[in-house]
């Protein structure tokens, strides 16, 4: 099962000022091999480590890089996709064959 956690970034809000905006970290564990898997939903960096810790601090370097090649515009657009969460009026075991 993935958690999640958050972390932030500053992105401009005018002139001179920033805005800190938190960022949604999924921690992905690996039930085989051990160790967690670390991503941003939506941008294409990803960070692996025995703990969820250093998963996390690879994450980081995985960003910077993704930054280095794509730009901060193209991550912060890709960061700040607006998410909607909806409950739903049915479960995973409604979709289930019946028995019998």
């Amino acid at each position: 099962m993935a958690r999640s956690g958050s972390f932030h970034y500053r992105s401009p809000a005018g002139e001179g000022d920033t805005v800190d905006t938190p960022l949604i970290v999924e921690l992905i564990p690996d039930p085989e091999l051990g160790g967690f898997t670390a991503r941003i939903p939506d941008i294409p960096a990803y960070g692996e480590g025995e703990t969820e810790d250093e998963a996390i601090v690879d994450l980081k370097e995985a960003l910077r890089a993704y930054i280095e090649a794509f730009g901060i515009d193209d991550a912060v657009a890709r960061a700040n996709v607006p998410l909607t969460v909806r409950p739903l009026d049915w479960t995973l075991q409604d979709l289930t064959p019946p028995r019998g």
